[in-house]
């Protein structure tokens, strides 16, 4: 445990919390978050783990942008499902991310755990953009990660942030009921 783990514990916690509120700060307290889990995770040899929060630089911002503007720019964003169509793409997305970074982590990296690190940050990147566009199902996804990415930590020997992602964990159960309950007050309109 360091101090970089030690604030990417505490950003985390408060960029899932400020998500599951839908409080757009959520999205800076992500980017400070990420920066801080890039370094940790490279120095872990988790590369898919480490370019992941690279990514995710790029899609905090996107989120921050889409949240501010709404889906439609005289309207707010609100939480929605998924159509069938939505969700097939990204499971065939996430599977063929899953495969492509498994396989060059594999073979031209000295990763620590090349597929399951990429099978986790296809399915975080996917996570990320359906939280950035407020789609419910989201949460599932998180709910899912969380759970394997706190065995990966375990593993790794890095305990806080194996208590990082059991409180993410949490937090996306919590975050599933409220996005729920969001969903039902603003679909009746």
């Amino acid at each position: 445990m360091n101090w970089i783990e030690i604030l990417g514990f505490i950003t985390g916690i408060i960029a899932v919390w400020l998500t599951i509120k839908e409080n757009i700060w959520c999205w800076l307290f992500g980017i400070i978050n990420v920066i801080l889990y890039f370094i940790l995770f490279f120095d872990l040899r988790l590369y898919a783990d480490a370019w992941l929060q690279a990514f995710y630089v790029v899609s905090q911002i996107y989120g921050w942008i889409i949240w501010r503007k709404g889906s439609i720019p005289s309207e707010e964003l609100t939480v929605t499902f998924c159509s069938n169509t939505i969700l097939f793409r990204c499971i065939i997305i996430t599977l063929a991310m899953t495969f492509l970074f498994g396989y060059y982590f594999s073979n031209y990296t000295a990763a620590a755990l090349p597929w399951w690190d990429s099978s986790l940050m296809a399915a975080s990147l996917t996570g990320t953009w359906m939280a950035a566009n407020k789609k419910i199902e989201n949460w599932i996804v998180w709910i899912i990660a969380n759970f394997i990415y706190i065995q990966i930590y375990i593993v790794k020997d890095t305990y806080l942030t194996a208590l990082l992602y059991a409180v993410f964990l949490v937090l996306a159960i919590q975050g599933f009921y409220s996005w729920k309950e969001s969903y039902n007050r603003t679909s009746k309109f």
